[in-house]
């Protein structure tokens, strides 16, 4: 995993990036073992977990994740 974000409202999100394709479902599983091993009992569930990747259409995995280009987060 790459990146954790927390809002004021201790939300927090995981985040990792990719450069290829073919390396999504790896991190995927990688951020899917790392919910895992949160307590979520004491952190909660995370607001959302997404790969990022250089290029590609922006989609939600059967699993939960995100998955967006780097392109669709600023102008």
């Amino acid at each position: 995993m790459d990146a954790i974000f927390e809002n004021s409202n201790n939300q927090w999100a995981a985040i990792e990036v990719k450069l290829g394709a073919n390396q999504i479902d790896e991190a995927a599983e990688n951020l899917l073992k790392f919910r895992r091993k949160i307590d979520t009992d004491y952190y909660g569930e995370p607001a959302f977990m997404a790969v990022v990747t250089a290029i590609g259409s922006a989609y939600l995995r059967e699993d939960g994740i995100y998955v967006t280009p780097i392109s669709s987060l600023g102008p």
